[in-house]
């Protein structure tokens, strides 16, 4: 019984670090993947309340999206993003998608640059 109840133990114990160390890993292997950042002008916005907030909700449902900002003033939208899970063409199709009245929402430019997230 000492025995049996000693291997339980030491089970545990093990489970416990094994998850802990893979656990750690995924932190990691999250830390190191890079992160692109687009900044990208849009035209046809004609306000901040109903575009550009609609823009912005639209971009952030997106998967792999870090961070966004949409500024009516500046006329450009910037979008921090893991490439492995979303890329430039679906954050554009979204932002052209996005339907706030009768507005139509056209890219002039995007600009991406990378980055190690570390």
């Amino acid at each position: 019984m000492r025995n049996y109840f000693s291997l339980l133990i030491f089970s545990l114990f093990v489970s416990c670090t094994s998850t802990k160390n893979q656990q750690l890993a995924e932190k990691g292997s999250r830390a190191n993947s890079d992160i692109a950042i687009a900044a990208i002008t849009i035209d046809g916005m004609a306000c901040k309340e109903g575009c550009a907030d609609a823009i912005l909700k639209n971009i952030e449902n997106l998967e792999g999206i870090q961070s966004a900002e949409v500024s009516f003033d500046k006329g450009e939208a910037v979008v921090e993003f893991i490439p492995a899970k979303t890329n430039p063409e679906k954050i554009q199709k979204t932002i052209t998608n996005t339907k706030e009245k009768d507005y139509v929402y056209t890219i002039k430019y995007i600009n991406i640059n990378t980055k190690s997230s570390e």
